[in-house]
């Protein structure tokens, strides 16, 4: 048997959505996110997923507790994550084109990034950027 935690360094983003097909998706399309594994239930839905997102892992799963269950409310805001990419004017272009809304154009910050943010259609707020000049630390 292999051991599970090859390819995971470092913490592993797993994010609720309740539509996790139609989440696998958008990420697919705007971020060309490679499906590493999914599970599924007897029928049919998928129960838990881990994407390959720029080289890092992301796991999908369900939100739920004892009084919230699963959901599909786009907009709503669970966490955010920051992804350094290459190529960031085409890959807001694509998360755009996918459905996501737009919370921040690309632009050059006042920080050394070009850099933009969208909010997917399950509510999750994506940043990403690359430096377009050294940064000062």
């Amino acid at each position: 048997m292999s051991d599970p935690t090859v390819g995971f360094s470092g913490p592993t983003p797993q994010i609720g959505c309740g539509r996790r097909q139609s989440a696998i998706q958008f990420y697919t399309a705007a971020f060309g996110a490679d499906q590493l594994c999914a599970n599924q239930a007897s029928d049919g839905r998928i129960t838990h997923c881990e994407l390959l997102v720029f080289g890092g892992r992301c796991s999908l799963s369900t939100i739920s507790t004892p009084t919230r269950s699963a959901h599909d409310t786009p907009g709503r805001y669970y966490g955010a994550a920051d992804l350094s990419c290459t190529g960031r004017d085409r890959v807001y272009a694509n998360a755009i084109g996918a459905g996501a809304t737009s919370l921040a154009e690309p632009n050059d910050a006042f920080w050394g990034d070009r850099y933009a943010m969208i909010c997917d259609p399950s509510g999750h707020v994506w940043s990403f950027g690359s430096a377009t000049r050294p940064h000062h630390r």
